[in-house]
This record gives C-alpha cells, sequence and structure tokens, in this order.
C-alpha cells in the first residue's frame, strides 16, 4: 500500500491520454467556423457530426443567423460580454442559475462523501482489510458512474429542471441518513473496556474512551497501529 497512491497518480493519465489522443480526431466547432466566415468548413463540420438524413444546410443557417445576432448584440454592449450579463435579465438569470447550481453542488458535501467513501466504510466497522473497504468504495464510484447515464437518458424526457430537483432531494436524504448514523454511532458506541494485556501506557487505543472516539481517528496514533473499531468485545 506504500506505493498505491502512484497507481492512483498513474491510471488517471490512462483517459487523460485518450482524451488527447481523440482530439485530433475532432473537428473544428461549427459556429466558431461560422463566425470565422469559414462557412464551407463549418459545413464540412456538420456533415461528419450529423447522421446523412439530417438538414446540415438549415442548421448552418440557423448558426450564421445566431451569429449575426450576436455580433449585433456585442457591438450595442460595448464588445464587453460581461456588460451584456449585466444588461440583459434572462442572461444575468441564467448565469446565476448555473453559478448557483456548482455553488449548491459543492457545499451540500456529497463529494466529499464519494471521495472519502473508503474511509467512511472502515469507520463502520465492515471490514479492516484495506482491500476489501476499496473494492467496495470501488461499487460505490461505479454506482455514480453509471447512474450518470441515467441522467443523460431521462434529460430530454422529464427535463432538467425534474431532475435537478429528484436529484437535490436524494442527496439531502443521503446526507441526513449519514449525519444520523454518525451521531447515532456516537450515542449508542460501547465503551473501550478492553486494553491491551500488560500496557500502561495511555496511547492508541488506550488513549480512548469509547469505539467512536477510537473510528473517528485515523488508522494511526503517533505512529502506533490503531486497528480502531475492532476492539470491542462484547460481554456475555
Amino acid at each position: 500500500m506504500d506505493i498505491g497512491w502512484k497507481y492512483d497518480f498513474g491510471l488517471a493519465a490512462v483517459p487523460s491520454v485518450i482524451l488527447l489522443v481523440g482530439f485530433f480526431f475532432c473537428p473544428e466547432s461549427p459556429r466558431w467556423l461560422a463566425q470565422q466566415g469559414k462557412t464551407d468548413q463549418a459545413l464540412k463540420a456538420l456533415k461528419s457530426l450529423r447522421p446523412t438524413s439530417w438538414d446540415n444546410e438549415k442548421e448552418l443557417e440557423d448558426i450564421v443567423k445566431v451569429c449575426q445576432e450576436d455580433e449585433k448584440i456585442a457591438k450595442e454592449s460595448g464588445g464587453n460580454p460581461f456588460l451584456r450579463m449585466l444588461r440583459e435579465p434572462a442572461v444575468r438569470k441564467a448565469v446565476i442559475i448555473g453559478c448557483s447550481l456548482q455553488l449548491f453542488q459543492q457545499l451540500s458535501g456529497i463529494n466529499t462523501v464519494i471521495y472519502y467513501s473508503a474511509r467512511i466504510l472502515m469507520m463502520s466497522g465492515i471490514s479492516t482489510d484495506v482491500y476489501i473497504v476499496l473494492w467496495i468504495s470501488c461499487g460505490v464510484n461505479a454506482i455514480n458512474f453509471f447512474a450518470s447515464f441515467i441522467g443523460m437518458a431521462l434529460v430530454d424526457r422529464v427535463g432538467r429542471r425534474m431532475l435537478t430537483l429528484v436529484s437535490y432531494v436524494g442527496i439531502c436524504t443521503s446526507l441526513v441518513i449519514i449525519g444520523l448514523g454518525f451521531q447515532l454511532s456516537k450515542v449508542h458506541s460501547p465503551l473501550v473496556t478492553e486494553h491491551a494485556v500488560g500496557s500502561s501506557n495511555i496511547t492508541g487505543c488506550n488513549a480512548k474512551s469509547s469505539c467512536y472516539d477510537c473510528t473517528y481517528e485515523y488508522d494511526t496514533f503517533e505512529g502506533e497501529d490503531l486497528k480502531c473499531g475492532f476492539c470491542y468485545i462484547a460481554s456475555d
């Protein structure tokens, strides 16, 4: 496990390389090409992105019209997109909503739960085997990954607003359950009565009064391996 973190960094480079290679085969944005006056190249890019039955000429006309409207609005606002954002109520509202969604997603703490899922599982006392805990954590992240495809399949059917509301209800419910779990674990945590035989030093698990205090610590206490959460022996 001393080099496990190196594998994590190394594996992260694999999708990055795949994405980098894929960019070389990705055509330019048709809208950007239309803004530069390169309509022929924009049409070629659309044909490479759309199915053969798609009306590429009609879409290109719509793109050109939107670009012309953007140029007109940019001239009226002095060419500064920030001034346009402040002057246009519709644009200002969209920016505030978009930024707020990202802000509350981070402040809700659900990403922290996913990042520390392995630590939370180990604190729950499921297993002392780090490999088992990591595999269970992989299952949690796999659910998070595959759930993204469910959202992609439903976004055009039920709408973004409904998906957002349902998602935040799920986030709040999950966080409440996790919070209650930690609180109940703290309130009903058994006392640590089984100390190391022949040990008189107040170190490691001997310094803890309950199993909750022990599991709340990290795996080591001043260099000593705690094996937290597994020292309690139920009385007959």
